[in-house]
């Protein structure tokens, strides 16, 4: 009877140590990102908080990333929607296993100003990939970017015209 039992325990080691030993030889796996909701700017602001910030300075460099890093300071100059206490808030990136934005001095150069949608109460929060979470200002206009027909589709609009547009849900 102890025999059959150690033999059964034995069998399910060495599965175990197979499966393990797989993982770590196998360098092609690849774990997705799983984004539990997509949407516009639009869409997303109806039960957020709304900021315009301004990028200040970035964190730390992504290795061998000269102009990729893993956080960026954004000062608070309006609150849109929502109660934020903060004056700046800190986005982090992706470090290559998230479901966030890589930050990169290209996309958010320094002095730019951005509408971001935010969770209020934290100072130090993901720049989240999953949907249209951030749109550029750029001489009175809002630019960005969202889904049509599984492509990525530009578009502008009035600054003041596209606030006045938004839908603001408590």
């Amino acid at each position: 009877m102890l025999k059959s039992l150690y033999l059964v325990t034995s069998k399910q080691l060495k599965f175990c140590a197979f499966i393990a030993f797989t993982f770590m030889i196998s360098p092609q796996l690849s774990y997705a990102c799983l984004c539990q909701q997509n949407g516009t700017f639009s869409e997303f602001s109806e039960h957020n908080a709304i900021i315009r910030g301004k990028v200040k300075s970035y964190g730390s460099n992504l290795v061998n990333k000269a102009t990729m890093y893993e956080t960026m300071n954004v000062e608070v100059i309006e609150t849109i929607k929502g109660d934020i206490s903060h004056d700046e808030i800190t986005f982090v990136g992706d470090l290559g296993t998230d479901c966030l934005l890589h930050i990169s001095s290209s996309e958010f150069p320094l002095g730019s100003e951005f509408l971001f949608i935010i969770v209020p109460e934290a100072k130090i929060q993901g720049l989240t990939s999953c949907g249209e979470t951030f749109l550029q200002i750029r001489e009175g206009r809002v630019y960005g970017m969202h889904i049509q027909d599984e492509n990525w589709t530009p578009y502008s609009h009035e600054y003041v015209d596209f606030l006045a547009s938004l839908k603001f849900k408590e």
